[in-house]
């Protein structure tokens, strides 16, 4: 887990602005001289300024400071960003180099991998924000600028599918271009995005698996990681299993269903039954990341009662859990590997859009059932992706059945233009 690869210095913002605009100015006038002032301009031109405007008024918000002193250290280039855009540049150079092979200008790609990127990170953000809409929120008061922060992670795959494929629509509505045959070329490119960028999540330590009690390959977090966090707050750290549930209301606290024989918590008297109403740090007077104490406030057949951890009962890493992210980006680079090789095997549009929309959420739904960092939703087991996944498997069905059969294989996009 490397969550902050570097700090940018807040000295180095305004250069950063008029170092985009630079590029802005230079990319606008190749378009202007290359294809005149029409639709490649126009287009391309509220993305410099939206980035711009972010980069001028958004960026200096996010700084971080050191919470000791107070100081400004930069804005953290964060490992999950880092891998994410890493992701997305492999996935739009493999689109512009499929695009020339069948026949689609390679700069139209590039303007429609520009929205795809915009519409999709806000479709995953937005998915993410609804989904955990109360941590937004402090005292009934919209928290703006953490919603805005994404440096630290926040975004939802199915998400950034979803708000990237409408944006894509639109723009290729707008362009008079086949929507089904040119998601066929995108799909492939989506899914080694995917899998780069899920590499981002292993550094962010986001998107953990469940305690990995077999002989499996599993990895541990520090303290102070999500995973560290959780097995805290339900008590696993400590040989409890207080899974919340959607039944159980905070002032009840959550039931302990289970209980290691040997673990710490059955040393010092916690049976299965009680509830854990809460817990609280007290932090080491030297500032190490391991607290002093951990106390946790249990409701008990005597009565409330108190638990305290000492610091070296306190583990300096989670329990092992299952490496959910190192199997994710592994689904996904599989994935795109059979799209790939099958997109020239295609026999009309839109099978290569559906096999994704069926092949993906299989392995997503699958990889649900080790991960545990998303609880049941609507009164049911599964999880929200889950969910999503058997949505986007009957969607992909339902392509495959009633739309495909009508639609025949694209070949008349435009020929890319020769450079001068």
């Amino acid at each position: 887990m490397w969550q902050t690869l570097v700090f940018i210095s807040p000295n180095l913002i305004d250069p950063l602005v008029i170092g985009w605009l630079v590029l802005g100015v230079c990319v606008q006038a190749w378009i202007a001289i290359r294809k005149g002032i029409g639709s490649d301009f126009w287009s391309t031109l509220p993305v410099f300024l939206v980035v711009a405007l972010i980069l001028k008024f958004i960026l200096p918000r996010l700084m971080v400071q050191d919470p000791q002193t107070g100081e400004t250290l930069g804005l953290a280039i964060r490992g999950y960003g880092f891998f994410l855009l890493i992701g997305v540049l492999c996935g739009v150079g493999l689109a512009m180099q499929r695009s020339r092979r069948v026949g689609l200008n390679p700069d139209t790609t590039l303007n429609l991998c520009f929205w795809l990127f915009v519409t999709g990170i806000l479709g995953a953000r937005a998915f993410y924000v609804i989904q955990y809409w109360d941590q937004f929120q402090l005292d009934g008061n919209i928290q703006l600028v953490k919603i805005l922060n994404m440096t630290e992670g926040g975004l939802v795959v199915y998400g950034s599918i979803i708000g990237g494929v409408l944006g894509g629509i639109v723009f290729l509505f707008i362009r008079k271009l086949p929507v089904l045959a040119t998601l066929d070329i995108l799909a492939p490119c989506m899914m080694i995005g995917l899998s780069i960028g899920r590499i981002g999540c292993l550094m962010n330590g986001c998107c953990w698996g469940g305690i990995c009690e077999t002989p499996m390959p599993s990895i541990r977090f520090p303290e102070g990681s999500p995973p560290y966090a959780r097995q805290v707050d339900t008590g696993e750290l400590f040989g409890m299993m207080a899974l919340p549930t959607r039944a159980e209301r905070p002032a009840d606290g959550r039931k302990i269903r289970k209980l290691a024989p040997s673990g710490a918590a059955a040393n010092r008297g916690i049976q299965e039954g009680d509830r854990i109403l809460g817990y609280e740090y007290e932090p080491n007077p030297n500032d190490s990341k391991i607290p002093e104490q951990i106390i946790y406030h249990l409701q008990t057949p005597k009565g409330p009662g108190r638990v305290i951890f000492e610091r070296d009962e306190i583990p300096a890493v989670s329990l092992p859990v299952h490496p959910s992210q190192i199997y994710s980006s592994i689904n996904a680079l599989f994935v795109f590997l059979f799209l790939w090789f099958y997109f020239p095997a295609r026999k009309r549009d839109g099978q290569v859009l559906a096999l994704l929309m069926i092949i993906y959420p299989i392995g997503r739904f699958l990889l649900e059932i080790i991960r545990s960092d998303e609880m049941g939703q609507f009164g049911t087991q599964l999880t929200i992706s889950q969910l999503t996944s058997i949505g986007s498997i009957l969607g992909g069905l339902a392509l495959i059945a009633y739309g495909i059969p009508y639609f025949k294989k694209t070949d008349t996009f435009p020929r890319p233009e020769k450079s001068s």
